[in-house]
Formats: structure tokens, C-alpha cells, sequence
């Protein structure tokens, strides 16, 4: 907030105060925002980013040794991080990514 007062200012630094207070306002607006979507909106933004067992190549069995249930997204008991619907852990996709 300005101080208004009979002498006259220094226009270049209290503007420039205030565009400092400015940025760090906005700074403080996007972090809280990218907190608040970080706590609350995470699951439900993955949920709609989630994609089809057909475009995953999802198939319930294994490839070559390699099951769900050793892959980094797999969620026990039948869910993964990045395809959609039930998901065996004895099955296998393209996304697949060795635990480590």
C-alpha cells in the first residue's frame, strides 16, 4: 500500500517496491495453487489421464518374464497408475517399467 504524504516521491523506487511486493504475491498465489493441486487434485488428474488397455496393448498374461505385479505403476490388488480398469497382476503392457 502507498503512503501518501505532501512530499514528493521517488517514483522509480516506490514503483519499484511495488512491483517487487507484486511479484511475490503472484509467487506465493501460483505456489499455493500448484500446493493445493498437489494435495487434493493429483488423484483425480490421474485418473482422467489414465488410458485404455487397448492403447497400453494390455494383455492378461505375461511378456517375456515380465508381469505387472514387478512393474513400477502396478497398484496392488488390480490396479495400475496409467491404464484405465481392472489390471492382473500377472498381466503385462507396453508401459511396462521394472520395479526397483
Amino acid at each position: 500500500m502507498r503512503h501518501l504524504s505532501h512530499k514528493p516521491l521517488d517514483t522509480d523506487a516506490t514503483d519499484a517496491g511495488f512491483m517487487q511486493t507484486r511479484r511475490n504475491l503472484f509467487a506465493l498465489i501460483g505456489g499455493s495453487a500448484a500446493l493445493a493441486f498437489g494435495l487434493f487434485g493429483a488423484d483425480s488428474a490421474q485418473a482422467q489421464k489414465k488410458t485404455s488397455k487397448k492403447t497400453a496393448k494390455y494383455q492378461d498374461h505375461p511378456n517375456n518374464g515380465k508381469a505387472c505385479d514387478n512393474c513400477r505403476y502396478f497398484r496392488k490388488p488390480h490396479s495400475c497408475q496409467l491404464v484405465a480398469g481392472k489390471i492382473s497382476p500377472h498381466g503385462w503392457c507396453s508401459f511396462f517399467a521394472q520395479k526397483t
